[in-house]
């Protein structure tokens, strides 16, 4: 049976480089006469290429991650400089929020210039029972956790955690 675009009648082959069938909503069209994405106007997705929506940049595919959680295989939306930005971003939202409940300094020294030089310490490593690390949002485990915390600077850190290296100078 011969594949044929349902807006200019072109017959077209699944392994045509030039022109590959996509179905969307159940329609089949070349790459051509591919409508256009409704929610920026622009084409998506090609075999060589694809625009990221986020920074409006034609990217070669290679530059999406793959979303192999959903079992199709599918590129993200969002090219992967965009993605890193978002999760970067996100991480240090979350990091200002919760060092601000803990005072938003040094609870030993007072040091509170650079909140990557804040750490959080736990009094009791036996109590203590995950990491903060790519945590993205405060819930009443995390808030739990922070209470068998101080927020100390990591120079304040490394004292507390090596007491027997004081004074060796």
């Amino acid at each position: 049976m011969k594949k044929t675009c349902q807006k200019c009648g072109s017959s077209f082959n699944n392994y045509c480089p030039e022109k590959v069938w996509v179905d969307i909503r159940g329609r089949k069209y070349c790459w051509i006469c591919k409508p256009y994405n409704s929610s920026n106007n622009k084409v998506l997705e090609t075999r060589e290429n694809k625009i990221c929506p986020k920074c409006n940049q034609k990217l070669p595919i290679e530059q999406f991650y793959i979303k192999s959680h959903t079992g199709n295989r599918r590129k993200t939306t969002y090219c992967k400089q965009c993605v890193i930005d978002y999760n970067y971003e996100r991480e240090l939202k979350f990091k200002i929020d919760v060092i601000k409940l803990k005072g938003g300094k040094c609870s030993k020294c007072g040091y509170k210039k650079n909140i990557s030089a804040l750490e959080f310490h736990h009094l009791d490593r036996n109590k203590k029972e995950f990491n903060f690390a790519h945590k993205s949002a405060i819930t009443e485990k995390l808030l739990k956790e922070l209470d068998k915390c101080i927020l100390v600077c990591s120079n304040c850190h490394r004292e507390i955690e090596n007491p027997d290296k004081n004074n060796l100078l």
